[in-house]
């Protein structure tokens, strides 16, 4: 489960996406990306498109929950974030 205070730190960044879109995609993936990786799970996070084909920060998981879909935020500096089920990832 995802604590209250990341939760509320997405959420607080998120925010900060209603502002013009004055960051490079690649910034704005790298700032998050850790954050992202925490949570439970949560596999890859990487730049691709939204069903719009619009730039969006694209997160992986292990299985999209409702619960996933209430924790992460819509956008995050301007971006949206899109939630991909791509399933266990392991090293080879």
């Amino acid at each position: 489960m995802v604590s209250k205070a990341v939760i509320s730190l997405i959420l607080y960044l998120a925010a900060a996406g209603t502002l013009a879109m004055a960051n490079d995609i690649h910034d704005v993936k790298t700032r998050h990306e850790q954050q992202f990786l925490q949570m439970t799970g949560v596999v890859s996070v990487g730049i691709g498109l939204d069903d719009n084909g619009s730039s969006a920060i694209v997160v992986g998981l292990v299985r999209i929950t409702e619960a996933a879909t209430v924790d992460f935020p819509k956008q995050l500096e301007g971006y949206n974030v899109v939630l991909r089920e791509v399933g266990s990832i392991k090293a080879q």
